[in-house]
């Protein structure tokens, strides 16, 4: 196995009122068995004590730890993550994983990502974009487990096998389970605003142009509280009638995939960077992108390409009435 080199790792941590949980998240970082060469926190604007909580860690480590102010308006985590890669491009690091503020890593969660990413670009070459990413343990604000297994909290595909097209418009990654290299942090950055959010980004960036591999064992305790930026919501609490939760998604799925067609489009226009990617994947991606433009016929029928597996028939006609309508959204 290559050596691997303590210094090749920064964690890229957004931030914004973190103050009651950014503590118990930072000393998981300076814990860990693997040290991080430095930690880079972007704050987006806190107007609690986030920020002097941060600066407190500061003399605490052995590495740096940087904190960019930015004393503009609150510009959301997707903004925020893309100020953090493009910093991120000045860096003599060749390894990266983000953070959020409210999470807790395992111990050995550097360490086990830096192994299989070694190993990774052992077989690959380090200029291949490669992401890797893990299960996380979903918790509450008092770190009592809900679940062992968020993949199996949200009900997600498995992540081992997902691909195009189901990658296009469901997302499996959660960024502050995974790392990344340099030659996807170039290809990813500056992140696009049509882009979903930005572990999404990266991943779709890495599938398309490179590898994705995932660690089934969860590295990261996973904090769901009222001020989640994101969050998870239980599968059975999406599928079930009778929860607002299943009608907000039904709601919501025409725009998202709205969305998805957007952000597969600037995927596409980012060609240039990267060359180009495995012919069967190019045709999948650019049939998804161009799905405004075809007739309704065949946005039809790439729902029986884009939906595997067994519907019923009342899923069937949601399905098809999305994709008929998805032209004008």
């Amino acid at each position: 196995m290559p050596k691997i080199q303590k210094s090749s790792i920064t964690i890229l941590l957004a931030s914004f009122n973190g103050a009651e949980f950014i503590s118990e998240q930072l000393n998981s970082l300076i814990k860990q068995s693997l040290l991080p060469s430095r930690v880079v926190i972007r704050d987006d604007g806190s107007y609690d004590e986030t920020v002097l909580i941060a600066k407190q860690f500061v003399n605490m480590v052995s590495f740096p730890i940087e904190i960019i102010n930015n004393y503009s308006n609150h510009r959301g985590h997707l903004y925020n993550f893309s100020a953090l890669c493009e910093y991120a491009l000045s860096l003599e690091s060749e390894y990266f994983c983000f953070s959020d503020r409210d999470d807790i890593w395992h111990k050995d969660k550097v360490r086990l990502l830096l192994e299989r990413m070694s190993c990774l670009e052992k077989k690959y070459g380090e200029n291949t974009p490669i992401l890797i990413h893990s299960d996380l343990k979903v918790v509450d604000s008092s770190l009592t487990e809900i679940e062992s297994s968020f993949v199996k909290f949200q009900g997600l595909p498995n992540p081992e096998v997902h691909d195009f097209p189901e990658f296009l418009y469901q997302n499996v990654v959660t960024g502050c389970a995974c790392m990344f290299n340099k030659a996807l942090l170039k290809i990813a950055t500056p992140i696009p605003k049509s882009a979903l959010v930005h572990d999404w980004w990266f991943a779709l960036c890495a599938q398309y142009y490179g590898v994705v591999d995932y660690i089934d064992e969860p590295l990261v305790h996973y904090r769901q509280h009222d001020d989640n930026a994101i969050g998870a919501t239980a599968a059975v609490e999406q599928r079930n009638f009778f929860k607002f939760n299943i009608y907000k998604t039904l709601m919501k799925f025409p725009f998202h995939l709205s969305q998805a067609i957007e952000q597969a489009n600037v995927l596409l226009k980012i060609e240039s960077k990267r060359g180009g990617a495995a012919k069967q994947s190019q045709a999948v991606v650019k049939e998804f992108s161009s799905l405004k433009q075809l007739n309704i016929f065949r946005r039809i029928g790439f729902v029986n390409k884009c939906f595997k597996g067994k519907r019923s028939p009342i899923e069937l006609f949601y399905l098809y009435m999305v994709f008929s309508i998805v032209k004008w959204l």
